[in-house]
């Protein structure tokens, strides 16, 4: 059996509405591509934090780091933005904040 990577999340919720299928469809494209957390994020310049709250499903993440993971993960970029579209307008969950935003939560990108 081979070595477990990374540390397991939580299930999401609802994988199958809102933010939760958003979450699933980036977790799922990193798995695909065998990656670590960490290694993903080291790939979009982000934190493993700002990796592991989009694939939580419990904010949901801006459409630039949806993108930028989905890119790195080889996932479809319009399939991302379909998902995230109705996910952004439908006002469920906590927004990720964005790389303009400041203070604790702000996750700034990694330099």
């Amino acid at each position: 059996m081979p070595a477990r990577r990374g540390r397991p999340m939580t299930p999401i919720d609802d994988p199958h509405n809102g933010v939760g299928r958003l979450a699933c469809e980036l977790g799922e494209g990193r798995s695909r591509r065998g990656l670590t957390r960490r290694e993903l994020a080291r790939r979009i310049n982000r934190s493993v934090t700002t990796v592991q709250r989009a694939e939580a499903g419990e904010v949901r993440s801006t459409l630039l780091v949806a993108r930028e993971i989905a890119g790195a993960c080889g996932v479809g970029i319009d399939e991302i933005e379909i998902l995230w579209g109705p996910v952004h307008h439908s006002g469920t969950g906590p927004v990720m904040p964005g790389p303009e935003a400041s203070g604790p939560l702000a996750g700034p990108r990694k330099t």
